[in-house]
């Protein structure tokens, strides 16, 4: 019995890295860059997991324009290292790292109130932080961790910012809420948030399977509220940043996470490469001004804009708030560790010498810390122009840490992975960057963008009947009342 165990599992593992191989080859020949020139000066932009990975690459490209940019994690360390990298590198002193953990419903609405304190502006909200394969286990708001990071943290922090949002935004040139999904949406359904498998063989196909729903929930979420949006100086895309070598593998257990990084960093995008797509969204004023490799080419400055983005401490966020930072906006990145979003924050302001650059502390696995964050925000900001929920786009396979969590043995070799086959956190960032500059991607709201272009989810991501059931399902679990609800959408 046991023996068949071991090979079942072992077979699984092989299909795994079979897909993981097929999947990076196809992402290592389909890069995109955001070649846009669009300046930020004046401009407010928040990363989430912006300390490293996509985030981080983001955060530093906006910092680069000269925005002001915010980068939010859960780790103090890593934020201030984050922030002094994004500074010295961009020669943006407006760099800023608070923190925000978003496994934590108190420690988001601590983050957003912040936020709305000391922000006068939030011209991009870019929702980069997310967890990869984590262990089984419930936050102390009683929903699975994932699930709370990746969806529910990043419901709640958009919501709360998103009356900021409406302020900054005007028309023509509306302010931006940034969603990172993933092609792995197709695999998710609706799942039993209180009820978690506990059998050793079905452990990591269930983890799977609810990490593919959470970026699915992503995208009712953003269906949902773009038609509740409509007529609102607010647009909301998703970024798919494609297949990034990212440490979101470190959340399998170390060996899986050691393979998953492995493969990742031979096949998969760099982060660099994953935070194209979400510069070309954030970014871009034309849907054309893109290279034949899906490089984010926007000049668009964004001097007196603001921006917040999720997961802005790393990997593909602080590449994206890098960014939006060069482009002169006021960029806030986030996620739940304070030593990583201080670092972050300090990295983009000395990269971009954009000094107006945040970081706060979001931790999405807390709904206490998400709406702390969005109070935070809604006390210190008069803008938001631009929401980028990095903490969950799709940049494609990126070669960054979300396969930390994962055990040993396992997060070897996906580690291993992402350095042979994933993007780098640089090319992740891209699409993010593509919608929450262009134009055109400012003139759309709801849809669905990978390697700088509109694709087209899984057909059941646009079901109303679905989409306003979790809408309704997810208000009640992070504990929006009702006349919280009636504020934010009035």
């Amino acid at each position: 019995m046991e023996e068949a165990i071991v090979w079942s599992v072992l077979l699984v593992v092989s299909l795994i890295i079979i897909f993981m191989l097929s999947i990076g080859l196809h992402e290592k020949s389909t890069n995109a860059i955001c070649l846009s020139r669009r300046r930020l000066e004046g401009k407010t932009v928040i990363v989430t997991g912006g300390t490293a990975g996509i985030g981080l690459e983001i955060a530093k490209d906006l910092a680069h324009r000269g925005a002001r940019v915010i980068i939010a994690c859960p780790y103090e360390d890593e934020g201030i290292e984050a922030r002094d990298q994004i500074i010295e590198e961009t020669e943006n002193s407006d760099v800023i790292f608070k923190l925000l953990d978003l496994s934590n419903l108190e420690s988001t609405r601590h983050f957003a109130e912040d936020i709305l304190k000391t922000e006068m502006r939030l011209d991009i909200l870019i929702n980069n932080a997310g967890v990869g394969v984590p262990t089984d286990q419930y936050t102390k708001d009683g929903i699975l961790f994932i699930m709370q990071v990746n969806y529910y943290g990043t419901f709640l922090l958009s919501l709360l910012l998103l009356p900021l949002l409406e302020r900054t935004g005007k028309h023509g040139e509306p302010s931006r809420i940034l969603v990172t999904t993933s092609l792995t949406h197709w695999l998710g359904g609706r799942v039993d948030i209180q009820k978690s498998n506990k059998n050793c063989f079905f452990s990591l196909l269930y983890k799977v399977q609810l990490y593919s729903s959470s970026k699915l929930y992503l995208l009712y979420f953003s269906t949902d509220l773009t038609k509740r949006l409509k007529g609102c100086n607010v647009v909301i895309n998703n970024v798919d940043p494609g297949m990034v070598g990212t440490r979101i593998f470190y959340s399998a257990n170390r060996v899986i996470g050691f393979i998953l990084t492995l493969i990742g960093l031979m096949l998969f995008k760099t982060p660099w490469q994953g935070a194209q797509t979400t510069l070309h969204v954030a970014l871009d004023r034309t849907g054309g001004e893109k290279s034949s490799n899906a490089i984010c080419v926007s000049r668009k400055r964004l001097e007196g804009k603001t921006v917040i983005v999720t997961g802005g401490t790393a990997g593909m966020g602080v590449l994206i708030a890098t960014d939006l930072a060069h482009r002169g906006a006021k960029v806030i990145i986030a996620c739940p560790f304070e030593e990583e979003g201080v670092t972050a924050r300090n990295q983009i302001i000395k990269e971009t010498g954009n000094e107006d650059v945040v970081f706060k502390i979001l931790d999405q696995s807390s709904l206490d810390s998400t709406r702390k964050f969005a109070a935070d925000i809604f006390k210190t900001e008069d803008r938001l122009d631009i929401l980028i929920n990095n903490a969950g786009i799709d940049p494609g396979a990126v070669g960054t840490r979300i396969f930390n969590s994962i055990n040993i043995v396992v997060g070897t070799f996906i580690k291993l992975g992402c350095i042979l086959l994933f993007k780098t956190p640089w090319y992740g960032a891209q699409t993010a960057l593509y919608v929450a500059l262009d134009k055109s991607a400012g003139e759309v709201s709801g849809a669905y963008f990978k390697n700088c272009e509109i694709n087209r989810p899984v057909k059941r991501a646009y079901n109303d009947k679905t989409s306003k059931e979790l809408w309704k399902d997810t208000v009640r679990l992070v504990k929006l009342s009702e006349e919280e609800l009636n504020l934010i959408l009035e």
